[in-house]
């Protein structure tokens, strides 16, 4: 199972530095320029004013905590030889693999069209290989 671990680490380390520019190759700056009044935020009892520009933050936050993640997740996969049949590599495993499944079930955000239902098959197939390495 060291292989397939590599070769998702590898995998998640080259998304995860894609993830870095989501926000431009999606182009939500762009998608936010209606300059559409939105309602604020209620965090009892703090009420927080939100933008257009405080969405694109939101995006740029998410995406550059996602590329973190996945980084990690592949540089733990690349190191796989030296966990993957120990206790502790066996949590890591299941935690990675539950990483990737709820990546998978996250894609319905997008939608349900073939390509969404292709990524939601990959990265559930990433999350396989993940505990197929924590039960080998």
């Amino acid at each position: 199972m060291e292989l397939p671990m590599i070769a998702m680490g590898g995998y998640s380390m080259a998304l995860g530095v894609w993830h870095l520019g989501v926000p431009v190759w999606f182009h939500f700056g762009r998608a936010l320029d209606g300059g559409a009044r939105l309602p604020a935020v209620r965090a009892m009892p703090v009420r927080y004013g939100t933008t257009p520009g405080d969405v694109l933050g939101v995006a740029w936050i998410m995406n550059l905590v996602a590329s973190y993640g996945l980084i990690t997740i592949g540089l733990a996969g690349l190191a796989a030889p030296l966990w993957i049949e120990t206790p502790a590599g066996r949590v890591l495993a299941l935690w990675i693999a539950g990483w990737w499944f709820v990546r998978a079930a996250a894609q319905l955000a997008m939608g349900h069209r073939p390509i969404d239902l292709v990524v939601i098959a990959w990265f559930a197939v990433l999350g396989a290989v993940a505990v197929a390495a924590a039960v080998a």
